[in-house]
């Protein structure tokens, strides 16, 4: 199953004011992928963090491309 299919379907089990914050610092997390309180993963490959949003964590891979 397909990492976005997943967060739906997790998305979908939260209340109305936990998916409006958790949405807006994804939609946040395109403007700045290492926020101030990112945490690296243990046991990840770099480049995969964690986020918290209240009681809840949003986890992002992100990596650099040169051109």
């Amino acid at each position: 199953m397909p990492a976005y299919a997943i967060a739906l379907r997790e998305l979908r089990k939260l209340d109305a004011t936990a998916t409006r914050r958790v949405l807006l610092a994804v939609t946040r997390l395109a403007a700045d992928p290492r926020p101030p309180g990112a945490r690296a993963l243990a046991g990840q490959p770099a480049g995969v963090l964690r986020i918290r949003v209240g009681d809840h964590r949003v986890s992002s891979a992100w990596s650099t491309y040169s051109r």
